[in-house]
């Protein structure tokens, strides 16, 4: 926690929009190679998979922080 990279890491992963904006340009990403026939579309899918899931996980993170760490009066 005393590495200088902590503060920035910590202030960019504990904002939902930045992890958003984050999966919505890989989202873009894939989108365009997709669609220029660089990728097919089993791997598209998966993707579109590996994107919702850490969306899922980015979003319970943030629940559960908010929950235990900001709540509690010991931390």
């Amino acid at each position: 926690m005393t590495n200088s990279w902590f503060a920035t890491l910590a202030a960019f992963s504990h904002n939902p929009f930045n992890l958003i904006i984050l999966a919505t340009g890989i989202w873009v990403v894939a989108l365009l190679f997709y669609s220029f026939k660089k990728m097919s579309k089993e791997k598209f899918a998966n993707i579109i998979l590996a994107l919702v899931l850490f969306l899922i996980g980015a979003t319970i993170h943030l629940i559960f922080d908010k929950l235990i760490i900001e709540s509690n009066y010991w931390i």
